[in-house]
């Protein structure tokens, strides 16, 4: 059984996942994309076309498509991380007009920028949001 530490991060980690979400989700909205996103109230992203992986967001502009992932600082230390981004990187090069978005914690910006150079990803849009504006343990 999780300790209730444990208990309490998994879920800010959650929590605090799902925001970023809904930042990156509403703010292409309000630039006037179409917008599928993985949390409620948004059409469901489905599977990308070129790779076995679905976005926490998906933006469908004029001329513009974005791919959008939503990172807290924890998720950055997930093996599975680098893979999804690096097949990310894949499906954008593949498709017209395309973009990679990823947002993460103020905190975390840094080591976002790190783990993109090591991994060989370009990301167009890293977009930071300062910690106070995310749930907290």
């Amino acid at each position: 059984m999780r300790t209730w530490t444990q208990f309490l991060e998994q879920k800010t980690n959650q929590l605090q996942h799902d925001r970023l979400v809904m930042l990156l989700a509403e703010y292409y909205k309000d630039a006037g994309f179409h917008v599928l996103a993985s949390i409620p109230g948004y059409e469901q992203v489905k599977k990308l076309k070129y790779v076995d992986r679905i976005p926490d967001v998906r933006a469908f502009g004029e001329d513009t498509v974005i791919i959008g992932e939503a990172e807290t600082a924890a998720g950055l230390d997930y093996p599975h991380t680098e893979e999804q981004w690096k097949d990310f990187r894949v499906e954008v090069s593949q498709t017209h007009g395309a973009h990679l978005a990823i947002i993460v914690p103020e905190s975390a910006l840094e080591k976002a920028k790190e783990r993109a150079a090591a991994w060989g990803i370009h990301v167009e849009y890293l977009f930071p949001v300062p910690d106070e504006n995310l749930p907290r343990a």
